[in-house]
Parts: C-alpha cells; sequence; structure tokens
C-alpha cells in the first residue's frame, strides 16, 4: 500500500513539473510577442504560428482527456 502511494505522489509531482514547463514555455511566448518589434509577430513568422497552433492542440486535447471536458 506505501508503494503504490508512492507511486502516485511521484506521478502528481510529474504532472505538475510537466504542468510548469508548460506554463514557462507559454509565458517566454507572450513575453516575446509582447515585445517583438514586427507589427503581427504571428502571421508574420511562420514558427509563432507553429507554436500558437500546437500550444491550442495541446489545450484543447487536455481539456477533452478531464472530467467534464469537451
Amino acid at each position: 500500500m506505501h508503494a503504490q502511494a508512492d507511486l502516485s505522489a511521484t506521478f502528481s509531482i510529474e504532472a505538475i513539473k510537466s504542468r510548469i514547463d508548460d506554463l514557462q514555455a507559454a509565458q517566454e511566448l507572450l513575453e516575446h510577442l509582447l515585445t517583438c518589434p514586427t507589427a503581427d509577430p504571428v502571421r508574420e513568422r511562420a514558427h509563432l504560428r507553429t507554436e500558437l497552433g500546437q500550444a491550442v492542440d495541446d489545450a484543447l486535447a487536455e481539456r477533452g482527456s478531464r472530467p467534464g471536458g469537451a
């Protein structure tokens, strides 16, 4: 029983670390968008369109996997 609790805690910690990584990446992207000298960086920079599209896809997939999600 103790080993199962340890395993559950490990998965929870890993999930938290993964979420922190995702949020830090989002923060970096938003900071870049706010300071980018380009008038419309998402439209003018293919890599930003790709990153934004991937972030949206990931968020929608995560939302769909949660109870009550789409």
